[in-house]
Formats: C-alpha cells, structure tokens, sequence
C-alpha cells in the first residue's frame, strides 16, 4: 500500500484484518491498560484516537 501511494488506507486495512492476526494501536494500547503496564492517561498520549482509547476500555 506504501509503494502504491495508498497510505490513507493503511489503518482501515489493519482495522478489518484481524483475523490474520492485526491488531491496531488503540486497542494494543487497550490491552497493555488492561494488564496494567501503562495507564489510561499515558496510553491516550501515544494514540493516534485518543477518544478510541477511552470507548475500547468501556467494553
């Protein structure tokens, strides 16, 4: 996608291939919460959705 110009697609692929094994930085910043490594304020500060974060913790 890089070499074909295709950026801006990038994150909706990882998003909906999940069962290939992707995963997306908000919800990889998710779990690390989840097992308490970081904390919600720090996992928001690396997110690209910072409000992705906090939507992903309520479920």
């Amino acid at each position: 996608m890089i070499r074909e110009g295709k950026m801006h697609q990038i994150d909706n692929v990882i998003r909906t291939s999940s069962d290939i094994g992707m995963i997306y930085l908000e919800k990889s910043l998710v779990n690390l919460v989840r097992e308490g490594v970081i904390s919600v304020q720090r996992a928001q500060e690396y997110a690209v959705n910072p409000e992705e974060v906090l939507r992903l913790l309520k479920n």
